[in-house]
């Protein structure tokens, strides 16, 4: 009885089989019969493209390993990069932010010195105009006041003023921030005056002498600066010219130049602007500042 069921089932098989291969002629199937539990090739394919009825695809659809790809998209040693973002010594620059300047790229906080004039030698004034015979070229020391320019008591010529500043305490290659020269009047003066400021192309100057052009002979720095239509000056108040750190750094970047040299700073110009000299007071006379950093 069993054997005859087993004929008719394969028999209506076959029968299925047919008219499928009727139905559609273009199908190849690799159909076998043996068996009675095996399944043919078509029902593998129809299986593999989602048929919810196969029972035994787990191993492709339940795609664990690959959909669930913690180790991949949870990259905590990748995306949380503690020890690249969060680079403290880099970023965090304790002891260099506080002290770098970032405009001029200086590694060293700012320093402020100051150099006054050392001796009654180290101003001076020189008279520009008129003729060897009346003058010119003449240096003189000690002068009670520093007229500058004009001298209308010293046969009423234009001069340069030579100031000297020994002792400057800032290292070679410095970088100059800011510079400029501390005057305190020796006069009440209102006249139109512009006045042009430099310094001695020298690494050490020697203070000045009496002898003939020994101010304006004296090379001076590329970098001038202008002090033009200078506001009247009261006796005994402070003035400080516009900033010299240009020249100042031609001084300072001079292969001969060391800590503690002498600077010099020259004066010309039109007008007339009193200031004290070393000769009346050397607490008044005057001073440079300088602002630097290394």
């Amino acid at each position: 009885m069993l054997s005859k069921f087993k004929s008719q089932e394969r028999a209506f098989q076959t029968i299925l089989v047919a008219l499928f291969c009727w139905l559609c002629p273009c199908c190849l199937l690799d159909f076998s019969l043996t068996g009675e539990n095996k399944r043919t090739d078509f029902w593998d394919e129809t299986d593999t493209e989602g048929n919810t009825d196969n029972p035994d695809t787990g191993s492709i659809q339940d795609t664990g390993s690959i959909q669930d790809t913690g180790s991949i998209q949870d990259t905590g040693s990748v995306q949380d990069t503690g020890s690249v973002q969060d680079t403290g010594s880099i970023q965090d620059t304790g002891s260099t932010d506080s002290i770098v300047d970032s405009d001029s790229g200086c590694t060293s906080e700012s320093k402020t010195v100051m150099a006054s004039i050392g001796s009654f030698s180290d101003d001076a004034e020189e008279l520009l105009s008129g003729s060897p015979s009346t003058g010119q070229g003449e240096v003189y020391l000690n002068s009670s006041d520093l007229e500058m320019t004009a001298d209308p008591e010293y046969m009423g010529g234009d001069q340069i003023i030579g100031l000297r500043f020994p002792g400057v305490a800032i290292p070679i290659h410095s970088q100059i921030k800011r510079a400029y020269v501390r005057f305190v009047a020796d006069a009440s003066n209102s006249e139109a005056t512009s006045l042009t400021l430099s310094a001695q192309a020298a690494a050490n100057p020697p203070t000045f002498v009496e002898s003939y052009f020994n101010i304006s002979n004296r090379h001076r720095t590329v970098a001038k600066v202008a002090w033009s239509s200078i506001p009247s000056w009261t006796e005994g108040s402070t003035y400080t010219t516009p900033d010299i750190s240009s020249s100042i750094q031609e001084v300072v970047d001079h292969s001969g130049w060391a800590f503690g040299n002498a600077i010099v700073v020259f004066v010309t110009g039109t007008g007339i602007r009193e200031a004290v000299a070393f000769d009346t007071s050397p607490q008044s006379a005057a001073q440079l500042h300088v602002e630097y950093c290394r």
